[in-house]
């Protein structure tokens, strides 16, 4: 679904590690991770169904491709009387904020830190829940290994001891 850009094998090793950080995460607090392939729509449709969830949070992703498939998958959610809530993840602030008077976008740093610096107050991190519900043991997930994402054959021996830390 990311084509034409799919991720490298620097790419999919960080993905697992990063997985496993938030499952280890999410299972500190009661809670635990599903994971499972296929197309994000019948995915997310079939997670919908399993859970009776009305709702639908995620964070959003700039890459061009990544918005089709989002706007795709949202519209296919919202079409199942979901409720979708996209947020803008680890940024301060969104790509396309803040504007100039005429809705463009900045050229000049020096403008554009002027006009966002006002909207930094906005985007204050909320801290993470001590507590999770648990994810009901009937909702199948696949393990984490079944993804292949570690190297093969494994260059990153090492590579992750000198200060590369992914997390969740």
């Amino acid at each position: 679904e990311e084509a034409p850009w799919a991720p490298g094998a620097a790419s999919k090793a960080w993905l697992h590690r990063s997985l496993r950080a938030l499952s280890e995460s999410l299972q500190a607090r009661g809670s635990r991770l599903l994971l499972r392939s296929g197309g994000s729509v019948a995915i997310l449709r079939e997670l919908l169904r399993e859970t009776g969830a009305g709702a639908v949070y995620c964070n959003r992703l700039y890459e061009p491709a990544a918005i089709a498939r989002d706007e795709r998958v949202f519209a296919s959610l919202r079409e199942a009387g979901a409720r979708v809530q996209a947020f803008d993840g680890n940024l301060l602030l969104a790509p396309e904020r803040p504007r100039t008077a005429a809705g463009g976008t900045y050229r000049v740093f020096g403008a554009w830190w002027r006009a966002a610096s006002p909207l930094l107050g906005e985007a204050r991190p909320h801290s993470a829940p001590s507590e999770l519900p648990p994810v009901p043991e009937a909702l199948a997930s696949e393990s984490l290994d079944s993804f292949g994402l570690q190297p093969m054959p494994r260059w990153d021996h090492g590579f992750w001891d000198s200060g590369w830390q992914p997390g969740e």
